[in-house]
This record gives C-alpha cells, structure tokens and sequence, in this order.
C-alpha cells in the first residue's frame, strides 16, 4: 500500500497507469479464483484489447506517439541504432553510457529492457526474461490466497513500469528494492511452506 501512495505522488503517468493495471488485476483475480477459468478468459479478452488499442491508435502520428511518450521513443529508436551501428547487440555498449555516442543522453532511455540490451547486450535480456518468466510462473501458481495474488500483481507491475522506466534491477530505485525483495521473501516462504508439507506427507506415509 505505501508503494502504491508513493507512486500515485510521483504524479507520473507511468505510475498512474500501472496502479490502475496493478487495482484491475487483483480485482481480477480475486474475483475468479479457478485457475483454468482465468486462462480461458484471459485468452478471450487479450484479443480484444489489443483491437481496442489498434483501433485508438492507429490515427495518432510517431510525433505526437513520441510526444505522448515523453520523447521516449526517439531515445529508444537512438539506442537501438545506436548498436545496430556499431554492431553491439549481443555484448552492448557496456558501460560507456555518456552523451559522446549519440546526440542524445542514452542514460535516459527510460526502458529497463532497452537499457538492458543496451549495456549489456541481447544475451543479457534474454537471461534476464528467462529469469522473469520463471518468477511470473511460480508466482501464477502460487495465487491461492490474497498475499500470493498480491506478490503476483506486484510483480507485473514491476515489469509493467519497466517499459517506461529504466527501474529493473536499478538497485537505486525504491520500488525494485521493495518488489525484488518482497517477492523474494514470498518465494522463500512458499517454498519452505511446501518442503514442510512434502516432510508431513512422507510421515505419514
């Protein structure tokens, strides 16, 4: 809750939309608790929303996208040329991040999966989306009760405000700090609370 008023203050768009995407999500979840029954819908609905977002969108020009963006996407389409050019995708720039490779101050992407590729190279991000990917799996299935729906819808959020904010794995920045370590503690417990149980089940076998 406390991070939730924290980034409704920073009067951030990014923030504002991700609360609302964080509020819809546990509402979701809260409200269908059959697993099955979640998937089945949420492969109808994707559907649709990506209509209704092409739909909206399809007359808005790459300036105003880019000014809706905060000049976002011109840093974006910058840092990936910017490796095209110098053929650095799979390792990346490194940490040669200043103002002197492109006409624009590439350390604010403001995209933690560009700035990823960007630094680090495309190998990176995908150990990195592999790393996501098996945390998003094991927090979907350990959606049971409110804390475990909670973590889940926390850590969408968290990957949610990295599109738009260089946050991941930014160890400076209050919400990865409050995420990462919540979730951790979430893993650590849920997989304690399933040794245990494995331990009772052999007992009383």
């Amino acid at each position: 809750m406390v991070l939730l008023i924290l980034l409704y203050l920073s009067d951030s768009r990014t923030s504002l939309y991700g609360i609302i995407i964080f509020e819809l999500l546990m509402l979701y979840n809260l409200i269908f608790k059959n697993k099955t029954s979640k998937i089945i819908l949420s492969l109808l609905l994707f559907p649709i929303f990506l209509i209704s977002v092409t739909y909206f969108t399809k007359d808005i020009s790459v300036e105003n996208l880019n000014f809706l963006l905060s000049n976002r996407l011109y840093l974006w389409t910058e840092a990936i040329e910017t490796l095209n050019y110098n053929d650095r995708f799979f390792i990346g720039m490194g940490s040669y991040l200043n103002s002197q490779i492109s006409q624009y101050d590439l350390t604010l992407i403001d995209n933690g999966y560009i700035y990823m590729v960007f630094q680090n190279g495309i190998i990176s991000l995908s150990i990195m989306l592999l790393l996501f990917s098996l945390i998003l799996v094991f927090l979907w299935k350990n959606t049971n009760d409110f804390n475990g729906i909670f973590n889940f819808c926390l850590f969408v959020l968290y990957l949610f405000v990295g599109i738009f904010e260089n946050s991941l794995f930014n160890l400076s920045n209050l919400m990865t700090i409050f995420v990462l370590s919540n979730v951790y503690h979430f893993i650590k417990c849920s997989r304690f609370e399933s040794k245990r149980k494995d331990e009772l089940y052999e007992n009383c076998a």
